[in-house]
């Protein structure tokens, strides 16, 4: 079956559109959480809703993982008799409030363009990476944080907290905490990132990485995570920091030019792109893990795009160099979901798996 012929996913292509051609509208926005609720929700067989079915069902957990948050709840709902499909209902609502809550804070009231990018996140990643998805939502809510006018102490504890919270669900969300270096000066986190970025090449060539992590996470995986596997996905990816570091500039730009704002708030704008730096390093040896970073920022660029950039008018009539720029990281986004899961994995279980299709 081609994808085309999917009744979903031209309801998904008709949602994203009405976020990025909209201007602000409650009604839109209404429409894109239903969608993407509706793309959550009703997703029920895909192969890690299936893989997670079973080890709710049967592992207990003794002694708990890394991601000991996330066993820790598998494990209270599972020995409370809850039934599985209500415990990720539970947890998917609770997913969906955070991301909506989090868009809400950082774009400074409900914007079309926010939640339309959340529906790129990977066609889909909340069905197909359920960990990924609650990490996710957290680390958007504590976004919410970081791009605060004025950030307090406070709000700078519960940016850490809330990123602890989320590594706890997914160990690779504690790479966030990374963002805290954004609100120094550019010349000092570009020093930073680019000397964390050769620390990382040569640490994975001279054999250090590997020794590390098999102590960490076991030897059983050091060959799944540094195996060189030099392709498109990771040219993709590097090129998508690339431009999220282009994108971030723009926005600093236009903050610069056309609202007041607190010096630190602009760098930790700016300077995101650059602490995704090291990231590109990793990607030479392995994409499939790392790309789920820039999947979980994307909204968060997206709501400050809509905050200071398309504020006063809709995405056709904002700057032509932002948009183009905007557009373009977009698009890179999704090639690199392509080159990272097979097609079929992508869109066809997330698609044709949902009870939905059958009503068309």
């Amino acid at each position: 079956m081609s994808v085309f012929e999917i009744p979903l996913f031209w309801i998904w292509l008709c949602a994203c559109l009405m976020g990025l051609f909209s201007r602000r509208s409650k009604w839109v926005a209404l429409v894109l959480v239903v969608v993407s609720a509706s793309i959550v929700l009703l997703n029920v067989e895909n192969n890690d809703t299936v893989l997670y079915l079973g080890w709710y069902s049967e592992i207990q957990y003794a002694p708990f993982s890394r991601d000991w948050l996330f066993d820790a709840l598998e494990y209270v709902f599972s020995i409370g008799g809850v039934p599985y499909g209500l415990y990720r209902l539970s947890l998917s609502i609770g997913a969906l409030v955070l991301y909506y809550f989090g868009m809400y804070r950082i774009s400074d009231g409900v914007k079309t363009l926010p939640m339309a990018c959340f529906l790129l996140i990977p066609l889909w990643l909340g069905t197909t990476l359920f960990r990924t998805f609650l990490a996710g939502a957290v680390v958007c809510f504590a976004l919410s944080f970081l791009f605060k006018e004025k950030s307090t102490q406070r709000d700078l504890l519960a940016y850490v907290v809330l990123v602890v919270v989320a590594g706890s669900i997914h160990f690779m969300s504690y790479y966030f905490l990374v963002l805290l270096l954004a609100r120094l000066s550019k010349k000092t986190v570009a020093s930073i990132s680019i000397g964390i970025t050769v620390l990382v090449l040569f640490s994975m060539f001279s054999g250090v990485a590997s020794w590390a992590l098999s102590h960490l996470i076991g030897s059983y995986r050091v060959e799944y995570y540094l195996k060189l596997n030099i392709g498109l996905g990771s040219l993709v990816f590097i090129a998508s920091v690339l431009l999220l570091q282009l994108t971030c500039n723009e926005i600093g730009k236009s903050i610069d030019k056309h609202h007041a704002c607190d010096t630190k708030m602009k760098n930790a704008i700016s300077n995101t792109g650059l602490c995704f730096l090291p990231l590109c390093a990793v990607a030479v040896l392995n994409v499939s893990e790392i790309y789920r970073f820039l999947w979980i920022l994307l909204p968060a660029i997206a709501c400050l795009l809509a905050r200071y950039c398309f504020s006063e008018e809709g995405l056709l009539g904002s700057r032509a160099s932002l948009v183009c720029g905007a557009i373009v990281w977009i698009v890179a986004m999704l090639v690199l979901a392509f080159t990272v899961h097979d097609f079929n994995l992508s869109f066809i279980p997330v698609m044709t798996n949902n009870p939905i299709n059958s009503l068309f």
